[in-house]
């Protein structure tokens, strides 16, 4: 019999794994009816509204995860107060960037923006995947997110087949993002419905209290979700529309199965951070680190053959150019993830000052990386500075962290490669004597 961690565990990766291979083929689709302007224009928006949802949730998720998780009743109060200062901050935030792209962009552009707004707020104010997550309930959700994935990609598929005007393509991103959180109300109030209800005199309170603890949460959140983002903003500006919208299939696609390697990496942490020792610590993350790498490979090889053929026959000749830029990223996807692995080391040591800092100093010099490469190299040129900066961030910051830990624990990766392989060899030599 399966724990309910393990099953929690399972509906998770059946959400992902039925999002990815759906969005893969339906958004191909998408890309190749609309082009690589529209799709371009899209990229931006939801780049844009990803930053706004961050900014938006004002670091309310973590307050509200660890009540929930400690008071149920408590968290279950505190849902009304996370969602009005959500919707306060998120219609704040998204108007202003309303009327800069505004400024931007032509009517159809402008449709899509509001189109993504709307669906992002709905992700937003939405409180009760955390809830279920932290019940380990992730079966409403991804029942639910899945409903709403199949409702959205059948939209996209018949706007398509029947050559819909491309201003009503904004509606299926409503539809995914709307139906998994009225679903999951609906779930939510039918079980949980007596215990919402909170006084006026609480809720500003509660407001209050959000408000400051999120204030010192949400900057850090605020600069990690601009990093990943950073190339389509800059594209855009250097490049226009059309450039941004062959990278983000790059970059789509590249990314594609990251969420295999974080299953690994979070089905690996509780082993971790239960650990006491510092050598045991060393020689865990270094074997997390190998696994990732060796479950990275043979994925990496098959995307490297097969990418050429993917994009020209699924996405079509207008999306040539983010064959080699797809590649690169690839690679970027793997030491991303290292960079996670590492993270959570650093997170087991309590280091979330140096994290902070170390996440400024990346931004920084992620900008002027990706900046003057992008001058000299085009989309190559942004690709391969996501894959000099996440080097950078995953050896040389990390090894200033507690006097090189991080750096032992890569000598121990290499150690055990090293011990594979002198096995490996001493294996042979034996057979031909």
């Amino acid at each position: 019999m399966l724990s309910k961690t393990q099953k929690n565990f399972l509906w998770m990766i059946a959400e992902k794994t039925i999002g990815v291979v759906g969005l893969f083929f339906i958004n191909a689709l998408v890309a190749k009816y609309l082009g690589p302007v529209v799709i371009g224009q899209i990229a931006i928006a939801t780049a844009i509204f990803q930053i706004v949802q961050v900014v938006g949730v004002f670091g309310s998720d973590s307050i509200f995860y660890k009540r929930i998780s400690t008071n149920l009743i408590g968290g279950i109060q505190l849902m009304m107060p996370v969602f009005v200062l959500r919707s306060i901050i998120f219609i704040i935030f998204a108007s202003i960037c309303i009327m800069f792209l505004n400024m931007r962009m032509d009517l159809t552009g402008m449709t899509l923006v509001l189109s993504i707004c709307l669906a992002y707020y709905f992700y937003t104010i939405d409180t009760y995947t955390s809830f279920n997550e932290s019940l380990l309930n992730s079966r409403i959700n991804a029942i639910a997110n899945v409903v709403g994935l199949i409702f959205g990609l059948v939209a996209r598929a018949l706007m398509v087949r029947y050559k819909v005007p491309i201003i009503y393509f904004g509606l299926p991103l409503i539809i995914i993002s709307a139906i998994p959180y009225f679903l999951k109300s609906y779930v939510f109030r039918k079980q949980y419905k007596r215990m919402v209800t909170i006084k006026y005199s609480v809720l500003k309170k509660r407001l209050f209290h959000l408000s400051y603890a999120g204030s010192i949460l949400v900057i850090p959140s605020i600069i990690s979700s601009i990093y990943p983002r950073l190339n389509v903003l800059i594209i855009s500006f250097l490049y226009g529309n059309h450039d941004v919208g062959i990278y983000s299939v790059s970059q789509s696609i590249a990314t594609s199965w990251s969420f295999i390697l974080l299953s690994l990496l979070t089905s690996c942490l509780p082993s971790l951070f239960r650990e006491k020792n510092n050598q045991k610590i060393i020689k865990l993350g270094a074997r997390l680190h190998l696994n990732i790498i060796l479950l990275s490979i043979p994925v990496m090889l098959v995307i490297t053959f097969l990418v050429n053929f993917a994009i020209l026959y699924l996405y079509g000749e207008s999306y040539k150019e983010s064959i080699t830029p797809c590649i690169l990223l690839c690679f970027s996807t793997l030491l991303s993830t290292l960079g996670m692995a590492s993270s959570k080391i650093i997170i087991k040591f309590s280091g979330y000052r140096f994290l902070l800092w170390k996440t400024i100093f990346i931004l920084v010099l992620s900008l002027v990386l990706s900046y003057f490469f992008s001058i000299r190299f085009g989309l190559i040129g942004a690709a391969s500075a996501v894959i000099i900066t996440e080097v950078f961030s995953l050896t040389v910051i990390n090894y200033l962290f507690m006097q090189g830990f991080i750096l032992s624990v890569h000598i121990e990766m290499f150690k055990i490669i090293y011990v594979y392989f002198l096995r490996l060899f001493g294996m042979k030599k034996s057979d031909g004597s």
